[in-house]
């Protein structure tokens, strides 16, 4: 909770900074002493704010986008300028001296011009509305049901575990408030509840910990450094919970699987909420098989894997694996290497990477993670297809997720925003 907490503060602070140097794109020239000055000032608060600490200079970078892209900068090119700026320069437990912060905000400033925002929202393809079309095209009834049509409970509970390993090694409160938000989508399955915008919401409470159900968006979001745009409009809300209602099996319904894994892309293709909705997506699913009876053994490929709004493919492998049998061995091996994993970053960022047990943690993660590679190659069910991997974008945002670890005092990490 605390945790959180500062990392609200934090970021509430940063839109108060953002907000107190307010520029004109359009009139760069007569103010590029002014943008040179607000970023030398951001600079310096996430220096104080970091303590030059393991990796610091990755937030600075995302800061620095931040507010470029807050002023009317496009978000791909924001984070292009940025990069070149900084040119690699500033280093972990080390602040950067006046000449190279000098050196930074010029460079940044002199790249600055006027066409810079001209690929804004606006020219950004609407991925929710190619996600509605995919969603019409995929032939959902022709997935097998892998014979989860009956009341079927897991012999372990696949989403809890995964919760109380991963979340919790991230953050002890991230983790409390997922299971909560299990407990009471358990809870809402039990009584056969209907799916909908404000049953997310009430889940989403304790998911981010709100004193109320936070709001539907009500702006449009972007993801991929502003390259994917998901679109808003008068209907978006009631366009969601139509979809959402077909999760139930009313009429003539599809599979368990295919009407779980169809939800969970709704929701992240709708992307209701300003923040968590990935977790949002996560329990959807668990919602849906709960009302049937069944319970998750395993949660890996719908909280490790990023999907694509205008791929059908995609949409079918989730489906297939919704139904699929346990792969025990693969299961124990990514476990323990995402654990390893997370003790090997977070004793480097503490004590420096050369300390032997970050160096050892991080061999025996990188040899559980082959382990786990060959298995998935040889498994009937495997846990992850590595057909989905097969996308070098996905390969690396899934690489830049794991590497990801929270900074000091166990909060969010400082990579991006949680989610």
């Amino acid at each position: 909770m605390t945790a959180l907490c500062e990392w609200r503060g934090w970021l509430e602070s940063l839109a108060g900074w953002f907000d107190a140097h307010p520029l004109d794109l359009a009139d760069v020239a007569d103010q590029r002493v002014l943008w040179e000055r607000a970023a030398r000032n951001l600079i310096l608060h996430v220096v104080d704010r970091t303590g030059c600490d393991s990796g610091w200079y990755g937030h600075c970078d995302q800061v620095l986008t931040w507010f470029l892209s807050r002023w009317g900068v496009a978000p791909d090119v924001a984070q292009e300028m940025v990069d070149h700026a900084i040119g690699g320069r500033f280093k972990s437990w080390t602040g950067p001296d006046t000449v190279l912060v000098e050196d930074v905000v010029e460079r940044l400033a002199l790249s600055l011009r006027p066409a810079d925002g001209a690929r804004s929202t606006g020219t950004a393809p609407d991925r929710l509305q190619r996600w509605l079309e995919v969603r019409r095209a995929v032939p959902w009834q022709e997935v097998p049901d892998g014979g989860t049509q009956r009341p079927a409970a897991g012999s372990r509970d696949g989403a809890v575990e995964d919760i109380r390993a991963f979340d919790g090694a991230v953050d002890p409160a991230r983790a409390n408030g997922l299971l909560t938000a299990v407990e009471l989508v358990r809870a809402d399955a039990a009584r056969g509840a209907l799916l909908d915008l404000e049953l997310l919401r009430g889940w989403q409470q304790h998911v981010l910990d709100t004193p109320q159900p936070p709001p539907f968006r009500t702006l449009p979001v972007f993801a991929k450094r502003g390259r994917e745009r998901y679109g808003i409009g008068p209907d978006t809300r009631d366009h969601l919970d139509a979809c959402l209602a077909e999760s139930a099996s009313g009429g003539r319904p599809l599979p368990v699987p295919a009407r779980a894994a169809r939800a969970y892309l709704d929701v992240c293709f709708f992307h209701p909420f300003d923040d968590g909705n990935a977790r949002s997506a996560f329990l959807t699913p668990v919602f849906v098989l709960a009302r049937e009876g069944i319970t998750l053994n395993g949660v890996a490929l719908l909280r490790r894997i990023t999907f694509q709004a205008d791929n059908p493919q995609d949409a079918l492998a989730l489906t297939r694996r919704a139904g699929a049998r346990l792969d025990i061995v693969g299961a124990l091996l990514a476990t323990a290497s995402i654990a390893f994993l997370i003790f090997g970053l977070s004793q480097g960022q503490q004590y420096g990477f050369t300390n032997a047990p970050a160096l050892a943690s991080l061999a025996v993660a990188v040899l559980l993670g082959v382990g786990f590679t060959v298995v998935q190659k040889r498994a009937t069910d495997p846990m992850v297809p590595l057909q989905v991997l097969a996308d070098p974008a996905r390969r690396a945002a899934l690489a830049d997720d794991m590497r990801r670890c929270p900074p000091r005092g166990g909060g969010p990490a400082i990579g991006r925003a949680p989610d």
